[in-house]
């Protein structure tokens, strides 16, 4: 999926502790990501195509996990990322990192409703994950569904496909979305 924008490089020099420029609404169509990479767009020839009512899944690294429905997707790294979010007045969450596509656009999601650990297979959100056809992963010891390297899943009207550095979610109008991985994030 190509996204169009401005590219905005964090510098990060040899240093964990170098100052981050928080992502905020206005960066809508910018790309903010380390100087370590750019998500890349998938093979399509690797991966499959789902159509499910509800889901949630991992990526194949497990540094991301997200949950959809007909109302929206919601994703957000499983371990702290190097890039920031800027903290709505109204946030509860000190670090918020969850991002929500829905029809509003893409917002910066402070709910404590996390789409980590709700890949857990064997529930209703991962009917639509196959043996032998996707991924699993293990997080905490637990099996989580993940979604395979160019595999694109559909709910509702969000589709997310899972690159090689995160995963990429937009609406099926191309209108809005994003990208990301646990090194940058990209919003449209």
């Amino acid at each position: 999926m190509a996204f169009g924008g401005t590219l905005i490089c964090l510098v990060l020099v040899g240093c964990a502790m170098q100052a981050q420029a928080p992502v905020t609404s206005s960066d809508i169509g910018r790309v903010v990501m380390s100087e370590t990479g750019s998500a890349q767009p998938p093979s399509k020839k690797s991966g499959r195509d789902i159509l499910a009512t509800s889901a949630a899944f991992a990526t194949p690294t497990g540094r991301i996990s997200c949950r959809a429905n007909a109302s929206g997707v919601r994703c957000e790294p499983t371990q702290k990322p190097i890039w920031t979010l800027e903290r709505p007045r109204n946030c509860q969450a000190p670090h918020p990192t969850a991002l929500r596509l829905s029809a509003a656009g893409v917002e910066i999601d402070c709910s404590t409703d996390s789409a980590i650990g709700a890949a857990r297979l064997g529930t209703e959100l991962t009917a639509w994950w196959r043996a032998g056809h996707d991924p699993q992963i293990r997080v905490s010891g637990v099996p989580q569904a993940a979604l395979g390297y160019g595999s694109t899943i559909q709910v509702g009207g969000y589709v997310c496909t899972a690159l090689q550095v995160g995963v990429a979610c937009r609406d099926s109008r191309g209108e809005h979305g994003f990208e990301m991985s646990a090194e940058s994030v990209r919003l449209r």
